[in-house]
């Protein structure tokens, strides 16, 4: 539990912000694009254009966006990966048949290896290493995620998935720590990313959750995992697209 609930360096901005939703997209892979060469780094912008918005980091918040259009409503299950309350890790066999986050990421980032100015599979990279280190998004199967655990945030009625995907970081939205480059790497362990997750998750629900407010000591202990979460995303995210991004460039 030490480990888990590491403090990470973190400074508190002033306005309103949401976790691991657009807010939180957004501070990940703006996080790892500032670790990467500039041209990488402006390469990634260029891309992003191509898909009517202005920066990689806007970018990594549109598939969210797009799960409600007919067209993308297939990429609804690609978000999440759920199992059962005995697993202690995640495979491939817990992937349901109309997809979840882990294959849908080793898919998109196969296709972006193929075609590295495909801005949707560069958008769907950015999110679902965002979404594979979000424990709620990686959790059980009998409770949806954390959506059929009700609990109460400063008074008000939502769920644990809720309150890690929108909530948690109401009244202090973060910024993250830099991050370095640490590999060239074009691998994606995504199942042992998602073990990892996996890992939090169980910890998440050995704790009490009816009733959390913002001043408390175990809210706190969720934004401290929502950090150690993000920065690990934002540094593998980087490395992987410096090891795919900056051949090109040398």
């Amino acid at each position: 539990m030490k480990t888990l609930f590491l403090l990470l360096a973190l400074t508190v901005v002033s306005s309103q912000a949401w976790s691991f939703s657009g807010y939180g997209h957004r501070l990940i892979c703006r996080t790892a694009q500032q670790a990467l060469p500039a041209e990488v780094a402006q390469q990634l912008n260029t891309i992003a254009r191509q898909g009517g918005v202005k920066n990689f980091a806007d970018l990594c918040a549109w598939p969210d966006q797009i799960r409600k259009k007919s067209e993308f409503k297939h990429t609804k299950t690609w978000h999440y990966i759920n199992v059962s309350r005995k697993a202690e890790r995640v495979s491939a066999g817990d992937c349901g048949r109309q997809g979840c986050v882990t294959e849908a990421l080793l898919q998109q980032w196969q296709l972006l290896k193929q075609q590295p100015q495909n801005w949707q599979a560069l958008a769907f990279v950015g999110h679902f290493i965002g979404d594979v280190h979000q424990p709620m998004h990686v959790s059980y199967s009998d409770d949806l995620g954390g959506n059929r655990l009700r609990l109460q945030f400063d008074g008000e009625r939502t769920n644990l998935h809720q309150y890690w995907d929108g909530r948690l970081l109401q009244y202090q939205p973060q910024t993250l720590a830099p991050v370095r480059l640490t590999s060239r790497s074009t691998s994606l362990p995504v199942y042992n990313w998602a073990s990892e997750s996996l890992q939090i998750t169980r910890q998440i629900y050995r704790q009490p959750h009816k009733n959390i407010t913002a001043g408390s000591e175990l809210h706190q202990q969720h934004v401290t995992i929502w950090n150690q979460q993000a920065s690990l995303a934002a540094q593998r995210l980087a490395n992987v697209l410096n090891g795919l991004y900056r051949g090109s460039n040398d």
